[in-house]
């Protein structure tokens, strides 16, 4: 399972959480030296983050943008509950 597939179950199963686990350690490989970063979500929703180990910049754009589309799929979903 990918991890925007596995953060999209995870914000499901904890609809009722509100900032959508902003303080929440999630995972991701850096482009240049591929060493997994783990920091909380609103880490990774700026622009561009510098990688803790090589400080190689990463871009979170498409991440973010994944993220985003995730936060409203879960808005929606709790609407109907």
């Amino acid at each position: 399972m990918n991890n925007v597939a596995g953060l999209f179950i995870y914000i499901c199963h904890s609809a009722a959480m509100d900032n959508l686990f902003s303080n929440e350690p999630f995972a991701i490989a850096c482009p240049k030296c591929k060493k997994e970063i783990i920091k909380p979500l609103n880490w990774f929703k700026k622009d561009i983050v510098s990688c803790p180990f090589c400080k190689g910049i990463v871009h979170t754009r498409k991440f973010r943008a994944k993220l985003e589309a995730a936060e409203k799929t879960s808005a929606q979903f709790r609407k109907k509950l």
